[in-house]
């Protein structure tokens, strides 16, 4: 398992912000490696959706229940999260950190071991994969920091 947190200044309203990153109309406006955001529920609080994606150069689907819990926080979990995962959680936030806003992306991670992997080479595809993530994480905030009202 992995814990990641990544942030962006923010110069945006921060409502607006996360009124985006809850939108899958704005997540396919965007975000281009997203090919479809279908929201199957959605009361305002809680949300469901199917998303597809490009992740290096692979299409991928993945499911996502989503939680407004907060007006500037989004919980998440992925019941059937994208490959290599099996399991992956995390939140969407603005946040006031020494008098800047930012917004946040938190993820919790767990790859799947490979059959007969060992815990070094295992360790080493985990860094990998978090790196990587870390990165996407970072442009996917910089193309919602700069939301307008």
């Amino acid at each position: 398992m992995r814990d990641l947190c990544i942030t962006h200044p923010v110069a945006a309203d921060p409502a607006s912000i996360m009124d985006a990153i809850w939108s899958g109309a704005e997540w396919q406006a965007r975000w281009t490696p997203i090919h479809s955001f279908a929201v199957r529920y959605d009361d305002g609080l809680h949300q469901a959706a199917e998303i597809v994606l490009d992740w290096e150069g692979r299409q991928t689907q993945m499911q996502v229940v989503r939680f407004r819990t907060h007006p500037l926080r989004i919980d998440f979990f992925c019941p059937r999260p994208p490959d290599p995962l099996v399991h992956q959680s995390g939140r969407w936030a603005v946040e006031t950190v020494q008098g800047t806003n930012v917004v946040v992306a938190s993820r919790r991670i767990t790859l799947a071991q490979l059959s007969g992997e060992e815990e070094a080479a295992f360790q080493l595809r985990l860094d990998s994969y978090a790196e990587r993530l870390s990165q996407r994480l970072t442009l996917i905030l910089s193309h919602f920091a700069g939301v307008s009202a």
